[in-house]
């Protein structure tokens, strides 16, 4: 009997060594040794359960991110201003000679992942500076982008944060979660309810292998499902118009399959009845393998060298715009 207990002992204690061993292997692979330093793993929260958000300014938003963040998230630095922007620190007035862009969209365009440095936004503003754009010889990119925002969103972002910003130009950035409309008892739901996610670093990180994907509650593009896109397509239209800025949808997609690249049309039919300048993305991620821009093998947000070629992309599409500015800086 003491023999047999032994051996369990013993069967025990090699098999926590096996799981703890493999699930170290697993970790590195998918982090580098940032998955063995509990500072950097517990960064891997969800951001609607990261601490990192908080109550909205206005009345048709729920959340934004919080003001004067110095943390880590998703094994980055992660900063905000004063305003609650994933930016450098920014005046509601704007510089003199400054041709201001607000950039509106979701994590793609918050940036997860990457550091600040190597956003799409920042490296916008830095390679429409370098001739000025839009008359002006500076350009401020300023980046509302925030994760877990939708077109709804959009929307509150357009009337209720950025008529005290007075932008030039509104950089719509959206994605093919965009195409899903969540459903409004999901929408209305507060994000605070949602607590702070358990701490990374003391779970079994491998148990997501076996994990079945999310389940989201979307209404996908039905005939109802489409007549609520194309109203919020008018709406964030008209509410430009109303900031008296001109308003350009970019369709931010690295994935070449069937779905995504369906969606860009989708999007493409809408901007094209409201006659708004649309950029798709799509192409330049031709012949790229979704390991090269992604930040992580399980986390399909865009990496730096994607948010590079965002960038690239975005300042031809938007110089074309503007043809005959005067380019000797």
């Amino acid at each position: 009997m003491v023999q047999s207990g032994k051996k369990l002992v013993v069967v025990l204690v090699a098999s926590v060594v096996a799981v703890l061993f493999a699930e170290s292997l697993y970790r590195i692979r998918t982090y580098g040794w940032a998955g063995l330093s509990p500072a950097y793993l517990n960064s891997m929260r969800s951001l609607g359960r990261s601490g990192l958000l908080r109550a909205a300014e206005g009345p048709h938003l729920r959340y934004q991110l919080a003001p004067d963040l110095d943390v880590l998230y998703k094994l980055v630095p992660f900063r905000t201003n004063a305003q609650g922007l994933r930016d450098e620190p920014a005046s509601f007035e704007k510089a003199a000679d400054t041709f201001r862009i607000a950039v509106v969209g979701d994590s793609f365009t918050m940036g997860t992942g990457v550091v600040h440095e190597e956003l799409y936004a920042t490296r916008l503003e830095e390679l429409l500076s370098v001739h000025g754009f839009g008359g002006k010889h500076r350009v401020e990119c300023l980046n509302f982008g925030v994760g877990g925002y939708g077109l709804r969103s959009y929307l509150g972002v357009l009337t209720d944060r950025l008529p005290r910003w007075k932008p030039d130009l509104v950089l719509l950035a959206l994605t093919n979660n965009d195409k899903f409309v969540v459903a409004r008892e999901a929408y209305e739901r507060p994000w605070r309810d949602m607590g702070l996610e358990p701490a990374p670093f003391w779970r079994l990180n491998l148990l997501e292998l076996l994990a079945p994907p999310a389940d989201r509650e979307r209404t996908r593009s039905s005939k109802a499902g489409f007549e609520v896109l194309r109203e919020l397509f008018v709406g964030l239209a008209e509410a430009a118009r109303a900031l008296e800025a001109p308003l350009v949808v970019v369709y931010l997609n690295t994935w070449q399959t069937k779905e995504p690249l369906e969606t860009g049309l989708l999007f493409a039919s809408f901007a094209e009845r409201l006659r708004l300048p649309y950029l798709d993305t799509s192409p330049t991620f031709a012949g790229r393998t979704r390991e090269e821009v992604e930040i992580l093998p399980n986390d399909a947000h865009p990496n730096a060298l994607a948010h590079r070629l965002f960038a690239e992309d975005i300042a031809r599409f938007l110089e074309g715009l503007a043809p005959g500015q005067d380019r000797d800086g």
